[in-house]
């Protein structure tokens, strides 16, 4: 057995520094795990399962439990077979689309590139008039949810503002968004210059202040992401919810003047839609607004200069969609590969696998969750002795607010409020994530847990002739590791190459198969693999960060958000 005892990778991304910890490193296995990624690999198999055969997989739709049960299959396939759908609780009311067809009727017979709005209504039959531009926000500067009691005087500013002028009317919502040169390379991968940047850490002393139910950001959008591990995530949870609320109130207002029918856009490439609306909702029981389609920006920018030099534009809308419920179910998939000698110890490792509406989630998350599923294939099919059991976990309902991760946490762990824990929060070693896009590991974040450093650097160190660097302090945001770190469990997402993530894919109508790169999955799936196995296989759990405090009691809020 060839192993290494690597003395302290404690590299901050880009160099190496000695330090006194020795960590074993199984060189021996991770040739194998090598071999079996790259000169075997599945992992394609398992996006073509998921993304191209598969299609959208919206949580609480007929398209997720179809992907779930097929994730399912797939593992039973590779002789996991203690692989199997575990429910979470109660989701709301899903929804699945089919056909939109929108077209404008004046001053020119064209069909135009539209998506629905999520959770928008069904037209029962193709529903067409006039178009008015009616700007929720008409400075653009859409408020965000550090500022919620400005939002709903807003909000009601505007209902006293358009009441009795929308009736039958093809409302336009959204401000257009001007075309402008990007300011990066639509694709491209970390160099020297980027990775050197996320090995600094943030500023000391500059934190938000814990604040329930509302948070005030820092105005730096950078500081933001620096320190987004710092605001409790049931905090920020509740205040997103209580952002939606607040536009329900719009849904509920648009529907009951009669309106016919929304046009929104998103900022996006060229060619591109955005799938977000923030005018539906999956609560059982909140107002649906009218049918609401999403124009790519060229198309909606047409219309409004053409009702800017009054131009009259009549549009038709016709979108078939699907309510599911109320009270759908929620659905993990759950798989282990059991351990030896310490079995009732726990490695986890794991992505989402829910997606947006407009194209089939490749990017986002199929290509994490393909890779988590070629992880478990290649520890699997190498029949590695490990001692701690390995359980893989492909979420549920993350875009809508981490829900499937987050809950399971609660069920399995520790209560998130309270910080009540439960006899497994002290069994499990570490949580592996993967979710930003489809590009190659380049390292991980470390969630500010610093303690473990030289463990998994020691453990990236075989891959750096593959670009694997080492570790931040840094953490990234938005994803399920934070379920785990929520209650002091060590959860850690690794960092990926963006490729054209962030610009082309991430949530919009381009997130197709043909925006991955087969070899970089294949590397991805040999890091996690390699990181999942060394943690199994440690002597000593993973080390973790104090258990944070139970959260204040919730402040009253403002009669306006009431």
């Amino acid at each position: 057995m060839n192993r290494l005892f690597v003395f302290a990778c404690a590299m901050p991304l880009l160099t190496l520094h000695v330090s006194a910890v020795a960590e074993d490193v199984d060189l021996d296995v991770i040739y194998r795990i090598k071999d079996q990624a790259f000169n075997h690999s599945r992992v394609m198999d398992y996006m073509h399962i998921l993304a191209d055969e598969n299609g959208p997989r919206v949580t609480g739709s007929p398209g997720y439990r179809q992907a779930a049960e097929k994730a399912v299959a797939a593992y039973k396939d590779a002789e996991i077979d203690r692989a199997q759908l575990e429910a979470w609780g109660t989701f709301g009311r899903g929804w699945s689309w089919s056909r939109i067809a929108v077209q404008m009727k004046t001053p020119e017979n064209t069909t135009l590139t539209a998506f629905p709005a999520d959770w928008t209504a069904a037209s029962a039959q193709p529903v067409s008039g006039e178009v008015v531009f009616a700007p929720l926000w008409d400075d653009g500067d859409e408020p965000r949810v550090s500022d919620l009691e400005k939002t709903a005087h807003q909000i009601e500013a505007y209902k006293e503002k358009y009441r009795g002028k929308l009736r039958g009317k093809i409302v336009m919502i959204d401000v257009p968004e001007s075309f402008r040169l990007p300011d990066e390379p639509r694709t491209y991968r970390l160099d020297d210059e980027a990775l050197a940047d996320l090995a600094k850490a943030a500023e000391p002393g500059l934190k938000p202040p814990v604040e329930w139910p509302l948070v005030k950001w820092p105005a730096d959008r950078d500081m933001s992401r620096r320190l987004a591990d710092d605001m409790p995530l049931e905090i920020a949870a509740d205040n997103w919810l209580l952002g939606m609320k607040l536009n329900m109130r719009l849904a509920a207002y648009w529907r009951d003047e009669g309106v016919a029918a929304l046009l929104k856009t998103t900022w996006a490439e060229p060619g591109g839609v955005i799938m977000q609306s923030d005018f539906g909702s999956f609560i059982d029981g909140d107002p649906i607004a009218p049918p609401t389609a999403t124009l790519m920006p060229e198309h909606y920018n047409r219309i409004h200069r053409l009702l800017e030099r009054e131009v009259p534009v009549v549009i038709e809308v016709d979108i078939d969609a699907e309510f599911h419920g109320p009270g759908v179910d929620g659905i993990n998939v759950i798989a282990e590969i059991p351990g030896a000698n310490r079995r009732g110890e726990v490695v986890m490792l794991g992505a989402h696998l829910d997606s947006w509406h407009g194209a089939t989630g490749a990017t986002d998350n199929a290509a994490g969750s393909a890779v988590v599923m070629e992880a478990m294939r290649i520890l699997k099919a190498l029949d590695l002795d490990m001692d701690r059991t390995v359980r893989a976990a492909l979420w549920d309902g993350e875009e809508q607010g981490l829900f499937g991760s987050r809950r399971y946490v609660e069920n399995h762990f520790a209560e998130p409020i309270s910080m009540t824990v439960k006899p497994d929060h002290a069994k499990l070693s570490a949580y592996f994530n993967l979710d930003n896009g489809g590009g190659k590991i380049r390292g991980v974040y470390l969630q500010k847990n610093d303690m473990a450093r030289p463990i998994l650097e020691a453990w990236l160190v075989p891959f750096a002739d593959m670009g694997v660097a080492g570790a931040t302090i840094i953490n990234t945001h938005g994803t399920d590791h934070l379920s785990f770190n929520a209650v002091g469990l060590p959860g850690f997402n690794f960092v990926q190459d963006p490729l054209d993530y962030e610009l082309n894919t991430h949530h919009s109508n381009l997130d197709h198969v043909d925006h991955i790169i087969a070899g970089d999955l294949m590397q991805a799936a040999a890091v996690m693999a390699t990181a999942v196995y060394h943690a199994a296989t440690r002597a000593e759990m993973m080390p973790r960060k104090p258990l944070p405090a139970p959260l204040p009691p919730k402040k009253e809020l403002p009669a306006i958000l009431q």
